[in-house]
């Protein structure tokens, strides 16, 4: 198990290292995502401010370091077996648990959704989201593929048990995950707004990886990588936003695209028509 938690670390730095550091920056280079130029209100002190357009892209230091935190977070759970003043503090905290806690608190089921709830409400309440209902919500499904692929498949890799014993599908937690993609997606996408909306997003997203730990369900390690897988989802969500939308575009124009077969006097033939 050791040796295959090394493997899993060392191919995770080299995968972000080619990723961050330009390979793939460059297929992105020509389809980078342009934001028109907007003018915002701002919430707190109803201010005009005029919003320049920026770009999606891996190729500047501003861009790579959103990728810091949610890989230290991420290598902290994949190294903790290893080190043991890092597992000492699943332990130390399952056995706090155990002594203050005696019931289940369901609340961490229902709330996980709550941040990307409000990545569609905050709209009809008058804020203005910097990408349009389509492209949120192509981020959001791309983002929570990522994170259900590479949360499922961690799960029955490394076949932790969870700490009240019910299974051995502990690391990392899937419920914490889940609301860190939702808390991400609120913070790019009103930040300009208001900044404390993604604040409350983190709050509430935190809040249900403390609620993990109480319930008995997660080990502190687990709660921290399923933050970190949470957010390195969501900002490839909006890296591949553009390969996104070019994909359903095509596929778009296909579906409307029709071959039919035709027969003519002096033999057969190809009709092709396109239906708008």
């Amino acid at each position: 198990m050791r040796n295959l938690i090394l493997i899993i670390l060392y191919a995770l730095i080299g995968l972000l290292d080619n990723f961050a550091f330009g390979r793939i920056a460059e297929s992105l280079e020509k389809d980078t995502l342009l934001v028109p130029t907007v003018v915002r209100r701002n919430v707190l002190t109803d201010e005009r401010i005029s919003i320049k357009p920026h770009t999606d892209t891996i190729g500047d230091d501003a861009e790579i370091s959103r990728f810091a935190i949610p890989s230290v977070l991420i290598g902290y759970g994949l190294v903790t077996p290893l080190i043991p003043g890092l597992k000492n503090i699943d332990y130390s905290t399952k056995r706090m648990v155990n002594r203050h806690i005696h019931r289940r608190m369901r609340i961490d089921d229902f709330i996980q959704y709550a941040p990307s709830v409000g990545v569609y409400a905050l709209e009809f309440a008058g804020l203005t989201p910097t990408h349009n209902l389509k492209q949120r919500t192509l981020v959001m499904a791309t983002s929570h593929l990522l994170m259900g692929a590479v949360v499922q498949g961690m799960k029955h890799s490394f076949k932790v048990q969870r700490p009240d014993g019910s299974n051995y599908k502990s690391f990392p937690s899937g419920h914490t995950a889940t609301a860190f993609v939702g808390a991400h997606i609120l913070h790019r996408e009103y930040k300009d707004e208001c900044p404390w909306i993604g604040v409350a997003g983190y709050a509430v997203a935190t809040t249900i990886g403390i609620f993990r730990v109480l319930n008995k369900k997660h080990w502190v390690s687990d709660v921290l990588t399923g933050a970190g897988i949470g957010i390195l989802s969501t900002e490839m969500g909006y890296l591949l936003l553009p390969k996104v939308e070019n994909w359903f575009r095509t596929a778009s124009i296909a579906k409307g695209v029709k071959i039919q077969r035709v027969s003519y006097e002096d033999g057969d033939g190809v009709r092709l028509t396109y239906k708008f």
